[in-house]
């Protein structure tokens, strides 16, 4: 959990319900959801953190299932439901405050999926989705990583 610029001096030291109950701060809530290479700690995903946090926002990001030091094997059912249960945790924490999904690659098709299901299943709307550098479909996602070929027609 990344915490907004403007208390970040204030939480060095801190314990974890402090960070919990630093979301209730009315700052709005960025969840994180990384592209396919590496973890939610890759220096580039840190300094993005370090950035929205300057700019006031709250960050929360995880590794997927498999990744990073989560347990478990990566699903996109694992995912959505990851997810959903971090959603769940801040909104229960954050009160009124926004409560955004940030997608990254991989993670833009995560954070849709997501969105969707809170609509469709709970009637809930998401306050906003970000998805920088979406994929136009999983044929052109997978045509991207090295060791994937695939086929046009496949036998």
């Amino acid at each position: 959990h990344t915490v907004p610029g403007r208390r970040a001096a204030e939480a060095h030291g801190k314990d974890r319900a402090w960070y919990e109950a630093a979301l209730g701060d009315a700052h709005p809530v960025i969840i994180y959801l990384h592209g396919n290479g590496g973890t939610r700690a890759a220096s580039h995903r840190v300094q993005f953190m370090k950035l929205m946090g300057a700019a006031n926002f709250h960050i929360l990001a995880l590794d997927y299932r498999g990744y990073g030091d989560s347990s478990g094997h990566p699903t996109e059912s694992g995912f959505t439901t990851d997810v959903l249960a971090l959603y769940d945790w801040a909104k229960a924490r954050s009160g009124d405050s926004p409560v955004i999904f940030w997608g990254h690659s991989l993670g833009t098709g995560i954070a849709t999926n997501a969105a969707r299901k809170l609509h469709e299943e709970r009637g809930v709307q998401v306050d906003a989705v970000v998805l920088e550098s979406p994929y136009t479909s999983i044929r052109d996602a997978a045509a991207h990583v090295p060791i994937t070929k695939v086929r046009k027609d496949p036998p």
